[in-house]
């Protein structure tokens, strides 16, 4: 075969490869930590009629709706094809997810009692991730959507003026549906910031209910 031949071959095959998208082999797998902000709604009426039934009067309640927590994570790539790619990830997630306290509380014999109190999380997650690469490369828009398995836990701390003091606490579990978008943002070969925004569907709660939990997440990532 001449040379002009081995060019011309050469110089189709080139052409080939630019223009149909290649199987890029898995890119391995990665590990991450991340501080996390939980947030999940909280019925002030069904609060206030919870102490009313005790026997309870009076009084003000405040409620924060979200708390601080921290999420470790491992994932991995299965399949990339061009800038797509498709991997999975599986998380732990502990935090608070809301707070509540009382105040100037009084009973019928005269006692005046505080109760506070939070709303807590536990959970492990599997998710699938599809991904999108951009800025050449340099960083990686991701979706999530998967399941958990969650532990919500309520607890409730209560002081009287009379010296009366006790704790109880009820520990839910449900399977909710995990969703959430994000950027990984590659500062070297190995290492990553990561932003993420997402939430929980149907953490069940003490009463039976089904509750929103979102999530907001910052952290780093390292690649192996």
């Amino acid at each position: 075969m001449n040379t002009r031949c081995l060019k011309s071959l050469g110089s189709i095959l080139a052409a080939l490869a630019v223009a149909s998208p290649a199987l890029a082999e898995p890119g391995g797998f990665y590990a991450g930590i991340a501080s996390t902000r939980l947030s999940t709604p909280v019925d002030v009426s069904a609060l206030s009629a919870d102490l009313a039934a005790a026997g309870f009067t009076q009084g003000s309640v405040s409620v924060t709706q979200g708390g601080w927590g921290g999420t470790l994570f491992v994932g991995g790539e299965v399949l990339q094809a061009g800038d797509y790619g498709l991997g999975w990830e599986a998380d732990y997630i502990a935090g608070t997810m809301a707070t509540f306290d009382t105040s100037g509380l009084a009973t019928v014999g005269g006692v005046t009692a505080s109760v506070s109190g939070k709303v807590e999380l536990s959970a492990v997650s599997l998710s699938a991730l599809g991904t999108l690469r951009a800025f050449d490369g340099a960083g990686a828009w991701f979706a999530r959507l998967g399941l958990a398995s969650a532990q919500a836990k309520e607890t409730a701390t209560l002081s009287a003026s009379d010296g009366t003091a006790f704790s109880d606490a009820s520990t839910t579990r449900s399977t909710p549906v995990v969703w959430g978008v994000g950027f990984d943002w590659h500062i070297s070969p190995v290492w990553g910031i990561r932003w993420d925004l997402g939430g929980m569907a149907g953490v069940k709660d003490s009463d039976g209910g089904s509750n929103n939990v979102g999530m907001y997440r910052v952290g780093v990532l390292y690649r192996f």
